[in-house]
């Protein structure tokens, strides 16, 4: 016996025919909504990878105007940084890439010849950058840009908005001006085209600057014999590269009998940056202090110390014997 069963041909047509039109629009719609959505997020994450680069940009430039002071060499602090290098703060971020017109890192020296006895003095100073890690562009220039890319080939400061104010009393601003790479937001409710950070300082004045108030210098014995003129501190320091001079003296103070410590302050009105520093301890005439205004000298030599910011002023010894 034949147990087939006739084949119904209008349902094996109905069986092949496939998706409907309907069926076809609501897959693409499907396939086109998966793709805009994994477009999204794939620029989320580029945004916010970018956005986290930009952060640490931020920082790496804050580290080559100031360097790290919580960093220490053979127990004492390791200054590196524009500040402390220069003894000035950065006009532009060009001056932490390319040295331009900027004294070299070296031994800088000047010779004290209005002090009796003369004395020489010296620090090292000057660019020893760079200061911020980048490879060249195309046309072989450095440039140090924002997570965005952000900037043009005619700008000293690469795309961010850069602001110092050179008298250190207001502390310097770094701004980058995110993925549209214009101030404000452009589009409304698009995060990553904030400028950041959207306020305030990114190094503060407190970072850079040091008191130099209430300085002490102890003696090694107390004082026998009232000196014969004021005492007076002076202080040799790095500015533009360089050693300053004529270099920074404090109020003149008149010692007595008994004293072993002085203290002086130096007022001047100006800032005073973190970096190393010599003193000499010096009479009202210009002789160098050694338990008297005249001669014979015993100690000739400056006392060579190191200043950062919010640390206690170091107290300077000296020799009187």
């Amino acid at each position: 016996m034949n147990n087939h069963k006739p084949i119904n041909l209008a349902q094996t047509k109905q069986t092949q025919q496939g998706f409907t039109l309907v069926e076809l629009l609501l897959v693409i719609l499907v396939l086109s909504s998966l793709a805009l959505a994994t477009t999204f997020l794939v620029d989320g994450i580029g945004n916010q990878s970018r956005f986290d680069e930009t952060k640490t940009r931020l920082q790496q430039i804050r580290q080559a105007i100031i360097g790290d002071t919580r960093r220490t060499l053979n127990g004492q602090p390791e200054l590196r940084g524009y500040v402390a290098d220069m003894g000035r703060l950065p006009v532009d971020l060009t001056e932490l890439i390319e040295i331009g017109g900027q004294d070299a890192w070296g031994l800088s020296a000047v010779i004290a010849s209005d002090l009796s006895p003369v004395v020489t003095i010296s620090l090292n100073a000057g660019w020893r950058g760079p200061y911020l890690d980048t490879l060249p562009d195309s046309d072989g220039t450095r440039r140090f840009r924002d997570g965005w890319g952000n900037g043009d080939l005619s700008s000293v400061n690469y795309g961010w908005s850069f602001g110092v104010d050179i008298s250190g009393v207001s502390g310097i601003t770094v701004q980058s001006y995110g993925a549209d790479g214009l101030s404000g937001v452009t589009t409304p409710g698009a995060v990553f085209e904030e400028d950041y950070p959207a306020t305030g300082n990114l190094i503060e004045p407190n970072d850079y600057v040091v008191s130099l108030a209430n300085i002490n210098v102890q003696l090694d014995q107390p004082i026998t014999v009232a000196p014969s003129e004021d005492l007076v501190l002076r202080l040799y320091r790095i500015v533009d590269g360089a050693i300053e001079d004529p270099a920074l003296e404090s109020a003149a103070i008149a010692a007595a009998v008994g004293q072993q410590t002085l203290t002086f302050n130096v007022t001047d009105g100006l800032p005073h940056y973190m970096g190393n520093y010599a003193a000499v301890l010096i009479c009202d005439n210009s002789v160098i202090y050694d338990g008297d205004c005249a001669a014979p000298h015993i100690n000739t030599q400056p006392y060579y110390f190191t200043l950062i910011p919010r640390a206690q002023l170091p107290t300077i010894p000296w020799n009187i014997q």
